[in-house]
């Protein structure tokens, strides 16, 4: 039986069992040889790339099914070539903001701390940071920025709140209500993510064992990864709640931080870079 026939017939046992085991094993597979021999990505970028397939597994599949494609390997080759763009596109961005943090000068951060202390410090903080500058912002400006960080309201922003909900027929206790549900959905979404983390590093583990150290440690940064799932609300779901659009919910967003800045609130936190 050849590659693609393997592949193909761990997509139909997914489709009649919803055992996604198989699946996972030929992917990973698949996406080695396209990332290492055909894009010539090294073993760190293949890695990430085949763990964030991992991550959309149901994503992927469902798209095959919902759109009635006929051939699979084709499909997902170039489902993984797109995963291998945004890869680069990732690995682009980082490098640039790796260079503004080891850049930046005046910092009491201390130039010895390493690029992902620095980061570790900007998450610890910027909360803290936002909350003493909030009270300086509009109301509205002051909402977005509360709701986008998940931060405890207070009376003014939940008049203006209330008032923006009674515009589409709701109310205070059913939008916290309706958050309460969506973070419950997210806490499962993170379970069933690292669920299939641990069956894909387990298997690595026996068939990669030399690397059983670097990939332990892969293993937990992309642990610290997915508790961060669903920690800020999207700009969509803010916008919907505010019945305005999300271009301006952005908009609004960033003036806010910029104001904060500009107030030199924040900078050597690079505030900028929290969204």
């Amino acid at each position: 039986m050849d590659r693609d026939q393997r592949l193909t017939e761990a997509v139909e046992t997914y489709f009649q069992t919803g055992e996604k085991k198989d699946f996972l094993n030929e992917a990973w597979i698949w996406t080695k040889q396209i990332c290492m021999r055909r894009f010539g990505m090294d073993e760190d970028g293949s890695s990430e790339v085949m763990l964030r397939i991992i991550q959309s597994a149901e994503r992927c599949l469902e798209i095959y099914r919902s759109r009635k494609y006929g051939n699979f390997p084709a499909y997902f080759t170039v489902y993984v070539k797109n995963q291998i763009l945004n890869q680069r596109k990732r690995e682009s961005a980082s490098r640039k903001k790796e260079r503004i943090l080891v850049e930046v000068k005046g910092s009491d951060l201390g130039t010895r701390e390493t690029v992902s202390e620095m980061r570790t410090s900007e998450e610890e903080n910027v909360r803290i940071l936002v909350q003493k500058a909030l009270a300086k912002l509009e109301t509205l400006p002051c909402l977005v920025v509360k709701m986008r960080h998940r931060i405890p309201m207070n009376l003014r922003e939940l008049k203006l709140l209330k008032e923006k909900l009674r515009r589409k027929s709701s109310g205070l206790r059913t939008y916290f209500r309706e958050e309460e549900e969506y973070e419950r959905s997210q806490r499962l979404r993170r379970k069933a993510v690292t669920d299939q983390l641990q069956i894909f590093f387990g298997r690595t583990y026996f068939s990669e064992s030399s690397r059983s150290e670097k990939w332990r440690k892969r293993k937990k940064i992309w642990a610290d990864k997915m508790a961060h799932i669903g920690e800020e609300q999207s700009f969509r779901r803010i916008a919907v709640s505010l019945s305005l659009s999300e271009h301006t919910v952005r908009k609004v967003y960033y003036d806010a931080i910029r104001t904060m800045r500009d107030r030199r609130v924040g900078k050597e936190f690079h505030l900028s870079l929290a969204a």
